[in-house]
This record gives structure tokens, sequence and C-alpha cells, in this order.
């Protein structure tokens, strides 16, 4: 089994977890689902569960499908799975916010 956390800002808040909450049950069901196969896989989840972002060093995305698919950017420190960010998918290519505010979160943590 492999560890997944979720970013938390400074006051100790998950975006993420937020984020997860709002959803409609069907999409919470989707979310508990990937995140498990990532917990229970590790580093050998593959498509169509999870892929490494073109050009990004230790970016990954884990994706559900469906008609409001879900994405969780996320990144691997030692023996665990960090979820930096997350936001229903709307366009064929992942947006650049999206990758920037995951690289960002990369940079605080510690």
């Amino acid at each position: 089994m492999w560890k997944v956390e979720f970013f938390t800002n400074q006051s100790g808040k998950s975006p993420i977890v937020d984020f997860i909450k709002q959803l409609p049950s069907e999409s919470q069901a989707k979310a508990r689902n990937v995140l498990g196969q990532l917990r229970e896989f590790g580093p050998q989840l593959r498509q169509p569960y999870s892929k490494k972002l073109t050009g990004y060093k230790n970016i990954f995305e884990l994706r559900t499908s469906g008609k409001s698919p879900l994405r969780f950017l996320y990144t691997q420190r030692q023996n665990a799975f960090i979820i930096l960010n997350s936001f229903v998918k709307k366009s064929q290519k992942t947006p650049n916010k999206e990758i920037s505010l995951a690289q960002s979160r990369i940079s605080l943590l510690t």
C-alpha cells in the first residue's frame, strides 16, 4: 500500500479535500476510486488512470472518465504521493494555470 496525501495550505486546510466534498456523490465515488487505485498500485498505475504530464519533470495526472471527468495533479515524494491540485476537465489539454498551480505547490512542500 502506498501513502496518498493531500496538499494543505498554511492554515492547514486542503483545497483538494474541499474540492472533493463539493462534488456530486457520483463524482466523489469516482474520486475515491481513482485515489484508491493510486494507493494500491503506486507507480505501477498507468493509463487510463494515471499519466505523466509531458514536459514536466515530476507531475502526474490522475484521471477519471465520464460526463464530468476529474483530474488530480500529483507528485511523488519518497514513499508518498502528494495530490497537488484537482479540477473538472473541460478541454482536451490540461490548462496551464492548473499546471502552474501544481508547480507552485511543489515548491511549498518541505
